[in-house]
């Protein structure tokens, strides 16, 4: 694995990191003194090292045969063959893996993700990856920030090509977690691959992380996440490419806008934050405090009315509560048809009202159920309510929303529900439950289940065929026909056979003897 810190960034005075990490770290480097609210984020690149996978020849190679052979074909028996001979490739057995969710096969598919998370352990510094003995405590305090803030930022650049599996699989671990009901395995999951990334965030985790902070159903959780949006320490940055923007960036493109946001400017954010202090307002005894929590859980869900004033109507169809009814304390059809002016008012007011719509619609699908308890629904409406008196009274300016969330525009809802998209009909499986067993259950004794021919590039660009290596063969001083010996089969068999005089390892050319005398 690939290493570059900080230091060696400054030693070389080279950008080898992206942006917006470059832009930073050059502004702290102009002025480490610097202590204004434009540069709370230096601490990512105070004191960070950049981490990538470094692929060996025959990895390389095997890769290069799977992305031009099985890749493209739609095989998935073919694919099956190819983990089985390979079971160490990671990109083939997460294909697999997919294939096999796809088919209800949760079991084995989750035995395969949990092979290539074993696969990339190995291939990191203990240094890199998450110590979970230095999480003692349970407290997300400030004490256990400075603390974090004194450590390394281990980052990785999702980008190169060779780091893009890590995230894949993470991601789709994550979800293959939620799905059988291992919400702490999957706040943990998304909160190291955000941590890898924090101000791109190139998986979408910021969509999912607070859902599963709070359906954990744990204070620790709880004030995580509203630590999280307290302490700022994570932004969302987004560059807008358009014809249209007349601006220039720092590294002297023009058409690109840089742009800048808080967690707050996402809905699932702004809802969630004001959930969290409100369920931790109910689980504090000291009246005091609690109240004074409350107090900030109202204040938040007016802001999160007031900034997406669509959203308690969804919640609300999402749960199948009626609100079409009035009663002596509940009153939501006429609360709803204020937010529905304000949702009009609004759309005037966001930047990119296809974005947000687009987070809106993954933040119902996941978190709705959230919201269907009696005392939430009643503490929502008295939000809603005081959020449209105060909106009657035009105390409160139009909000406007940060571009930086179009960013989220790229996710797809699919990849955030509790099941797989199955493409093809539920009573259709081509996996071949004969190829499908050896892929999982590997064995490296087992015989090679799909013939690698062996191919050399000749300065032609053409693959040498075998009757012209079996010509090569005969040239090079052997004097009778050549057994060709497949190099995957068992170490200690092929070890034995290579003694014969008759016998040759495939790709191995022969040595160069001496003429023999006359």
């Amino acid at each position: 694995m690939t290493v570059i810190s900080s230091q060696d960034i400054e030693k070389q005075n080279d950008n080898e990191i992206p942006w917006p990490y470059s832009d930073l770290f050059h502004k702290r480097r102009q002025n480490d003194n610097t202590q204004t609210k434009d540069d709370d984020n230096h601490e990512y690149v105070k004191d960070m090292q950049w981490h990538s996978f470094n692929r060996s020849d025959t990895y390389s190679r095997k890769s290069m045969e799977y992305n031009s052979q099985i890749a493209n074909y739609g095989d998935v028996n073919a694919l099956a063959l190819f983990v089985a001979d390979n079971p160490y490739v990671v990109e083939p057995i997460l294909q697999l893996a997919m294939a096999l969710y796809q088919f209800n096969d949760r079991e084995r598919g989750m035995e395969l993700l949990k092979r290539i998370l074993w696969v990339y352990e190995w291939a990191c510094p203990t240094s890199f990856l998450p110590n979970n003995s230095n999480n003692n405590n349970n407290n997300n305090n400030n004490n256990n920030n400075n603390n974090n803030n004194s450590k390394k930022m281990m980052l990785m650049d999702h980008g190169l090509e060779q780091n893009e599996g890590f995230f894949s699989v993470l991601f789709r671990y994550m979800q293959a977690s939620c799905m059988v009901g291992c919400i702490k395995t999957s706040l943990a999951v998304s909160r190291f691959m955000l941590s890898l990334d924090p101000l791109r965030d190139p998986m979408g985790v910021l969509l999912v992380m607070d859902y599963f902070a709070l359906a954990s159903m744990k204070e620790t959780n709880w004030k995580f996440l509203i630590h999280l949006v307290e302490s700022k320490s994570v932004k969302i940055y987004h560059r807008i490419h358009s014809n249209t923007v007349n601006e220039t960036n720092d590294d002297g493109n023009s058409g690109v806008k840089e742009c800048c946001g808080e967690l707050l400017d996402m809905p699932n954010w702004a809802y969630s934050y004001a959930l969290a202090l409100y369920k931790l307002s109910r689980s504090i005894d000291d009246v005091k405090e609690s109240e004074t929590i409350l107090q900030k859980a109202n204040d938040a869900l007016q802001n999160a009315v007031n900034l997406y004033p669509s959203i308690p109507q969804l919640l609300l169809e999402k749960n199948k509560i009626d609100v079409r009814g009035k009663s002596c304390n509940v009153d939501w059809p006429t609360v709803l048809v204020k937010l529905y002016r304000r949702t009009t008012d609004n759309n005037n007011a966001l930047i990119d009202m296809d974005a947000a719509d687009h987070i809106i619609q993954i933040f119902i699908q996941r978190n709705y159920k959230l919201w269907n308890n009696d005392t939430i629904v009643k503490w929502l409406f008295e939000g809603c309510n005081k959020a449209t008196l105060l909106s009657s009274d035009e105390t409160i300016p139009k909000s406007i929303i940060s571009p930086a969330i179009s960013r989220y525009k790229r996710c797809n809802p699919s990849d955030y529900e509790d099941t797989f998209v199955r493409t093809l009909p539920a009573d259709i499986n081509p996996l071949d439950p004969a190829l499908v067993a050896p892929a999982v259950a590997f064995d490296h004794n087992r015989r090679p289940l799909r013939r690698h021919r062996f191919q050399q590039q000749q300065q032609g660009g053409g693959a040498m065929d075998e009757a012209a290596l079996q010509q090569m063969m005969m040239a090079a001083g052997h004097g009778q026909n050549q057994v060709m010996l497949d190099p995957d089969m068992p170490m200690t068999e092929l070890f034995w056979r290579s003694f014969m005089p008759w016998a040759s390892v495939d790709g191995v050319p022969p040595p160069v003897r001496p003429p023999q005398p006359p």
